[in-house]
């Protein structure tokens, strides 16, 4: 499926019909059409009726709920995984972590910390004295 309305009744994800979505719908997918006046959907699985501003809420909602079920899973996973991991793809993750972390902060940032870094505690406590 390429689009998708989101039934806010059965939370459903119907397919769209359009030219440009149909040749990806998928056998056993459920198809969303609209109403006559073409205001509003009917779901493909329970037929009721529903806005798009209700089927991009119930989007955002689900959205919203496997976010928060999908960071669970990983940590899960991550935590009953790595046992078994590689070392170099455990270092390589990290690798990419810090490099990534890096990118985040202006570069003016990482040359003042790699300054502190460099005077180290007691070459920061002289500087403020001074």
């Amino acid at each position: 499926m390429m689009g998708a309305f989101h039934c806010p009744h059965c939370g459903t994800k119907n397919a769209c019909e359009c030219k440009t979505c149909t040749p990806y719908i998928k056998k056993g997918e459920y198809i969303d059409t609209w109403t006559a006046d073409g205001e509003a959907h009917i779901c493909g699985k329970c037929s009721k009726i529903y806005s798009p501003d209700q089927s991009l809420d119930e989007e955002v909602k689900q959205y919203s709920a496997s976010y928060k079920k999908g960071l669970k899973y990983w940590k899960k996973n991550a935590e009953e995984d790595y046992m078994g991991t590689p070392i170099s793809v455990l270092r390589y993750i990290s690798e990419l972590e810090i490099k990534n972390d890096l990118q985040l902060y202006p570069q003016w940032v990482n040359i003042f910390v790699y300054f502190l870094a460099g005077i180290g505690v007691g070459g920061l406590i002289i500087l403020l004295k001074l």
